[in-house]
């Protein structure tokens, strides 16, 4: 069969745009409403957060003000780190946006009444591809500086060793998979770059298979499903050890301050008692 080679030529079968749209659907409603929990949660722990290094700093305070009242529960204020739920909210909010940007980007497809608008929506797949498979886990030595290697990979080692499994399988597919994205790095130089050489340019679209092009970051987009599931699994549960913190600070800090008021009131029982002394 003579290859089509015309820029005009019809892009994907139907079988890959059912395939598409059984796979998109949904995202971009269910992205962005978790985006809004995403963001309501953050501003809790910032919160909570601002509260406990307030009441660490008046317990520390109070200590060097009226000697070593408070008792060893004052520890507990410092059971609270921040670290892993910022690292989480961010890595989840970055996985939601790639997710986001491949569904929006194929929906342009879909709905193109030109074809060049179909070429072009294409092209900007092989970019955020590209883009961000380097952003989320890395090409090479930078691997091991990735998001998903130095900060989540951490969290799971360190608190959550029974997501360790699920981890590890993600990662692996993540590794078998830089042999199916690498070659994307060419397109999307061309994609990204206005080229010296329009021609260069011209030839890569026209030669693009779609279909194939499909068929290979539908895959992609499984595995960022999957490290969303699991990295918003790790956030709710940071998140409740939060809430759980909170309340139990809350009571550490209720019972620091009523240790302060039987201080207050024991000095002030001294200093009568050495006023009635002298009269």
């Amino acid at each position: 069969m003579v290859e089509d080679t015309r820029i005009d030529k019809k892009l994907m079968s139907e079988d890959t745009k059912k395939i598409l749209l059984e796979t998109t659907a949904d995202l971009i409603r269910n992205h962005t409403i978790d985006f809004d929990v995403i963001s309501k949660s953050i501003e809790i722990a910032a919160s909570i957060e601002n509260n406990v290094s307030r009441a660490v700093s008046n317990a520390q305070n109070i200590n060097s003000m009226f000697g070593d009242i408070i008792s060893n529960d004052e520890e507990d204020l410092r059971f609270f780190d921040f670290s892993n739920f910022n690292s989480l909210s961010k890595y989840r909010m970055i996985i939601g946006f790639l997710d986001l940007d491949f569904v929006v980007a194929a929906r342009m497809y879909l709905t193109a009444q030109f074809q060049y608008e179909g070429v072009f929506a294409v092209r900007q797949l092989y970019v955020i591809a590209n883009e961000g498979y380097k952003r989320i886990f890395g090409f090479g030595n930078a691997r091991k500086s990735s998001l998903w290697v130095a900060e989540i990979g951490k969290i799971i080692d360190s608190d959550f060793p029974e997501l360790k499994l699920k981890y590890t399988a993600i990662t692996l597919r993540l590794e078998e998979y830089e042999s199916v994205i690498s070659p994307f790095r060419d397109i999307r130089d061309l994609s990204v770059h206005y080229n010296i050489e329009p021609m260069k340019v011209y030839d890569m679209m026209i030669k693009l298979d779609v279909d194939k092009t499909f068929r290979e970051i539908i895959p992609f987009m499984n595995i960022l499903g999957d490290m969303y599931r699991i990295v918003s699994e790790l956030f709710i549960m940071n998140f409740e050890l939060i809430i759980a913190g909170n309340i139990k600070f809350t009571r550490v800090f209720a019972k620091l301050n009523q240790q302060v008021e039987e201080y207050k009131i024991t000095m002030s029982d001294q200093s009568g008692n050495e006023e009635l002394t002298e009269e």
